[in-house]
């Protein structure tokens, strides 16, 4: 969260206008958001954001898992990618490719793209997520919790893409609930204005590549594949004279 707080100072935000380009490539001269308001109306977008808000839960439960787990290969295959998917994406990265999302284009740099999304959403009444936004609107520049705004890459969607990574390592027959919600989390960022669709694919794709990073990296110090020792043969019994 700090480092989000510091993006301004270090760099203007430039990468909107890129990756508005990228998104209309890829949905054929539309924006993200035109796909999915297009077949979910405002009953579907209160449910994702109402789902857009369990990831709290989703990110504590599974520091939670990784914390208590008593597999130690697993814990630190886990710990170790947590850890650089926070640095990696949710700092390096997100300084390194500095944009505020289409919720903040008309705030931050007067344009009206997103208008008729964010048109859309406050007709809504009582969204977390636009409540949200405003609060951060009115924190920029401040040390108030959680102040800062960053959209490339989402963290939402890294994290919900780690935690399917870690429900198939040690559940594989719930991994589709998990990778479904994933999936929900991603269109729910897009729908709900905070993230262009490539946002949540380039965090998906880091996310998964750290994970086999580390795995690779586990394996070449030979952790959790080191042979077990045999245990010891019994003896055979003596003979009584």
């Amino acid at each position: 969260m700090h480092v989000k707080r510091l993006i301004p100072t270090l760099h203007p935000y430039y990468a909107d206008t890129a990756l508005i380009q990228v998104d209309r490539a890829l949905f054929f001269g539309h924006d993200a958001w035109q796909v999915t308001h297009a077949v979910i109306g405002p009953a579907g977008t209160r449910m994702l954001d109402a789902t857009y808000g369990l990831w709290h839960a989703v990110q504590i439960s599974l520091c939670m898992l990784i914390v208590l787990t008593p597999n130690s290969k697993f814990q630190l295959q886990a710990a170790l990618s947590f850890q650089l998917v926070w640095l990696g994406l949710g700092a390096c990265l997100a300084v390194s490719l500095a944009s505020v999302g289409p919720c903040f284009v008309h705030d931050i740099f007067g344009s009206n793209h997103f208008d008729p999304l964010m048109g859309r959403l406050e007709a809504i009444p009582d969204l977390h997520s636009t409540r949200t936004m405003r609060y951060l609107l009115a924190a920029r520049g401040t040390n108030d919790f959680a102040a800062g705004i960053s959209a490339m890459p989402s963290l939402h969607v890294a994290i919900a893409t780690l935690a399917a990574l870690c429900i198939r390592d040690r559940w594989p027959h719930w991994q589709w609930l998990a990778w479904a919600f994933a999936m929900t989390i991603w269109i729910a960022s897009v729908h709900l204005g905070w993230h262009y669709a490539t946002d949540g694919m380039v965090a998906a794709a880091g996310t998964v590549f750290i994970w086999w990073v580390v795995s690779r990296f586990l394996e070449w110090l030979n952790v959790g594949t080191a042979e077990q020792p045999s245990p010891p043969k019994p003896r055979p019994p003596r003979a009584v004279a």
